[in-house]
């Protein structure tokens, strides 16, 4: 006597032969690519990042450009701020020459692009120091108490927060990248 083939109703997932499935088991794959060879997309945080540091340094690149006729007025005047002015426009120009190539490269997943943005970050490191010391030239002239001075020390600390929390930001997103650059 022979019995015909009724499919289970017990809804169990089953092998293409009728056998119970190990539900714990990955899908089938269709496809014959190997896993590894399957490119994987660049983190979103990075792509994020550098994007938004991509148009920072855009913007950098005009202000190193007002700054250089800036610098010379400064300098002709004789203000206190003359001598800072030079180390700020090089800061600027390191961010410039260095940032814009590196989120160009790591926005290409390129390697090359992490010693260019690590240059990058030291040069951004170096114009919040400059700022700093043009903030501490300027926040001299105020009287102890005074109003402008305490305002002055609000809005410096503010954005000295500001500055080295995008720049955390921007090391981290390329530490990321570097270690995504490995697995890939």
């Amino acid at each position: 006597m022979q019995r015909s083939h009724v499919p289970p109703q017990d809804n169990l997932p089953r092998d293409l032969d009728g056998h119970l499935a190990n539900p714990y088991a990955p899908p089938l794959r269709l496809d014959t690519t190997p896993a590894s060879s399957v490119p994987r997309s660049l983190p979103v945080f990075c792509t994020i990042v550098f994007v938004i540091d991509l148009v920072l340094c855009s913007l950098r690149t005009l202000l190193v450009l007002i700054a250089i006729p800036g610098y010379m007025l400064l300098k002709q005047d004789h203000h206190p701020l003359a001598p800072t002015a030079i180390f700020e426009i090089l800061a600027g120009a390191g961010i410039v020459l260095s940032g814009i190539p590196a989120n160009i490269g790591l926005l290409l997943r390129r390697s090359w692009g992490v010693p260019l943005a690590y240059a990058s970050a030291a040069a951004t490191l170096l114009s919040i120091i400059v700022g700093a010391w043009q903030a501490n030239i300027t926040l001299n002239q105020f009287q102890p108490g005074s109003a402008e001075l305490i305002g002055g020390l609000i809005g410096g600390g503010a954005m000295l927060a500001v500055r080295l929390g995008i720049l955390g930001l921007f090391v981290m997103a390329v530490a990321l990248f570097a270690a995504w650059k490995k697995r890939v």
